[in-house]
């Protein structure tokens, strides 16, 4: 059994996703991210549409990359958040990025409305009118 990423919430529940399918549940899960809860990453991740982190009511998303990547392409955006977004690397030797790609013109690799903070790990966009747009 693969573990793919987990999802602690504020209360500090945990839910781990082992799903073949994670991209899928993935895309699902930041489109309502729980406001306060950290996605923790156990395997480099892909996702072929746009991440669109979504933090439900304005709240705060985290993302711990533990050392592994995210790495996400679309037209428009390739990591889109429209609440404050910080990312950490709580793994011990460090390595984890997130890496934003998008091809449409004026578009942007990643785009946060809010505040990106980076506590840990590597943060990268590549877009037609800017990499990382805040």
């Amino acid at each position: 059994m693969k573990v793919y990423y987990s999802v602690t919430y504020a209360d500090n529940t945990v839910d781990y996703y082992i799903y073949a399918d994670y991209a899928t549940k993935l895309s699902a899960l930041f489109k309502a991210f729980p406001s306060g809860a950290t996605i923790t990453l156990y395997a480099d991740l892909t996702q072929t549409s746009a991440s669109m982190v979504s933090a439900v009511n304005g709240g705060n998303a985290y993302l711990d990359l533990n050392g592994k990547t995210l790495t996400a392409t679309d037209t428009d955006y390739g990591v889109y958040a429209n609440s404050d977004l910080t990312i950490t690397d709580s793994s011990a030797a460090g390595g984890g990025s997130l890496t934003g790609t998008a091809n449409d013109e004026g578009s942007s690799g990643v785009g946060v409305q809010g505040i990106i903070t980076v506590k840990g790990g590597t943060l990268s966009g590549t877009g037609d009118g800017y990499g990382v747009f805040a």
